[in-house]
């Protein structure tokens, strides 16, 4: 029996959410940056013995679209929740909006993946130097927080 599951990332404007989409179906990063109102890409995933179709529902992180975005999450099986380790105010904004957010319109119900993005430039000597990175640990604390299913924040353990 085939069983369909919608997902929804979202997250901050340029958090990554389109590259982690695109990277995962495609097994490479896009090579430009172009802002996603809205995109869907469909896949399918075995998880034991179950295959699964999977709707992949990218959303966009500018608030000007939050009543879009709202519409899509509401019909989600489960919410990828992005954030950038190297924008601290994306990381910010999953405890300040987007666990209300979701909280409000989704309640308890709905599981979220808590996932770190561009963690392959947490140890860069120039990010360092310029920016304060967010840590593994203060991700395992956030996710800890609200109750996350799970925290990703690199390709491991992920199928595709």
């Amino acid at each position: 029996m085939r069983r369909r599951i919608q997902c929804s990332i979202v997250g901050e404007t340029m958090v990554g959410k389109t590259t982690l989409l695109k990277s995962y179906v495609t097994c490479k990063p896009p090579e430009i940056y172009s802002p996603t109102i809205y995109d869907n890409i469909k896949g399918s995933v075995v998880l034991g013995k179950k295959k699964y179709k999977v709707n992949l529902v990218d959303t966009a992180g500018q608030h000007e679209y939050s009543n879009l975005c709202t519409a899509t999450y509401k019909k989600s099986r489960v919410i990828i929740l992005c954030y950038s380790v190297i924008d601290r105010q994306s990381f910010d904004r999953i405890k300040t909006f987007w666990i209300p957010e979701l909280r409000k319109n989704l309640g308890k119900r709905v599981p979220i993946v808590l996932t770190a993005t561009h963690t392959d430039l947490r140890n860069d000597k120039y990010i360092k130097r310029c920016i304060e990175v967010v840590s593994s640990s203060e991700g395992k604390q956030l996710a800890d927080s609200f109750g996350a299913k799970a925290l990703i924040k690199e390709r491991v353990g992920i199928l595709s």
